[in-house]
């Protein structure tokens, strides 16, 4: 049964997806005799998640989202312990993945193997506030995911992030998806680890100091790229606070195994360019984090978020 999380040997057929129940998720289009996986996710694992809340309600971020669906991939290679980077590609997030009534949503994670990665899918049903069912087999997030064996060759390019002068920074005291001033997200414990932020013209930085992540650990260093993602969307609009929530992702770069892990433990610098507003939504190029040393270790390019309102 594929509920135990291992991989099966069977295509993904349209067949398929009726057995599934999740008649939305497209048709493979990669090689006919591709593995599909169903790994069960439960939201009551996650002990931090009363920590992100999203209109008071407790809320799984979107990079533990990827984190999932790396994870999910990672099953497919007998190689896993000696794989070190991921590549998540056009990663779209559809519906918040809430707890309701206590209740699990009978949330999982199905992966596809295709023969240019392997395809990933969340999904689980929608419930009530009351707990009552509403819908069945709802996909909550997609994305594609590669696996590679050595360390990804990435080269920073965000070293002068664009800033003329200093005069032109804004340097605000805390993150404001942490600060307390909005009650449509609130972020507490962990997630209050986005230090010095600093806003331009031309792009922004800041700095991730790690509090509590001993039980944050993941396939890949999801605290991190939360942070990274977060100082991308923050202040979009001068002199405003509005807060945003991620809707696409189109690449991201990133760690993984034992080394993701480590990355939470540590001091990074996030860069980014400036975000712009298209079509009510925002969107920007690209984010880079660096250590200490100046050594490029998580991109996240081309996202985009919404207003959450």
């Amino acid at each position: 049964s594929g509920k135990t999380g291992s991989a099966i040997n069977i295509p993904l057929s349209n067949a398929e997806h009726v057995r599934y129940g999740v008649k939305t998720i497209p048709p493979a289009t990669g090689s006919a005799g591709g593995r599909v996986l169903d790994m069960p996710v439960e939201l009551s694992s996650f002990g931090w998640l009363s920590h992100h809340k999203v209109r008071s309600t407790p809320t799984l971020p979107g990079a533990w989202i990827l984190d999932c669906m790396v994870n999910a991939a990672l099953r497919f290679r007998p190689d896993a312990v000696h794989l070190t980077s991921a590549t998540v590609q056009d990663a779209t997030f559809h519906r918040f993945v809430r707890i309701s009534a206590g209740q699990e949503p009978n949330l999982r994670v199905i992966a596809a193997e295709q023969a240019d990665g392997i395809a990933v899918w969340m999904i689980g049903d929608v419930l009530h506030p009351s707990g009552v069912l509403l819908r069945k087999d709802v996909v909550y997030a997609e994305a594609s995911v590669l696996l590679e064996g050595g360390d990804a060759a990435l080269q920073p390019s965000l070293q002068e992030v664009g800033f003329p002068s200093q005069s032109n920074l804004i340097r605000m005291e805390r993150d404001p998806y942490c600060s307390g001033g909005s009650k449509d997200v609130e972020l507490s414990g962990p997630f209050d680890c986005v230090r010095d932020i600093a806003i331009g013209a031309w792009g922004r930085c800041a700095r991730y100091v790690p509090t509590q992540t001993d039980q944050l650990t993941g396939v890949i260093p999801a605290l991190l790229v939360d942070s990274a993602w977060r100082v991308g969307a923050m202040f979009a609009i001068p002199g405003s606070d509005e807060l945003y929530v991620p809707v696409r992702i189109g690449r991201l770069t990133t760690p993984v195994g034992p080394s993701a892990s480590d990355c939470l433990k540590s001091d990074w610098e996030i860069r980014t360019t400036a975000p712009r507003l298209e079509n009510g939504r925002v969107r920007w190029d690209r984010t880079e984090v660096c250590n200490a040393l100046g050594g490029l270790k998580l991109v996240v390019e081309d996202a985009c978020a919404s207003p959450l309102r």
